[in-house]
């Protein structure tokens, strides 16, 4: 069973894209762990796959839902 699959996820605020076609499957529980340099999106994206913002497009999966 996929875990979770983010399929061609975008994110703008005010015009600006933030995230841009993210694309990315866990298949296995693990540790996971994200990382890049300040103000690349990697709180926005958390946001986003947690539901506390709304999606531009593109579509979230967790446990098949």
């Amino acid at each position: 069973m996929t875990i979770l699959s983010i399929n061609n996820l975008s994110k703008s605020y005010k015009h600006k894209k933030i995230l841009d076609g993210i694309n990315l499957t866990i298949n296995s529980p693990g540790i996971w762990a994200l990382v890049g340099p300040n103000g690349v999106g990697k709180t926005t994206f958390l946001n986003v796959v947690t539901n506390l913002l709304p999606t531009t497009s593109g579509n979230i999966e967790l446990m098949g839902k």
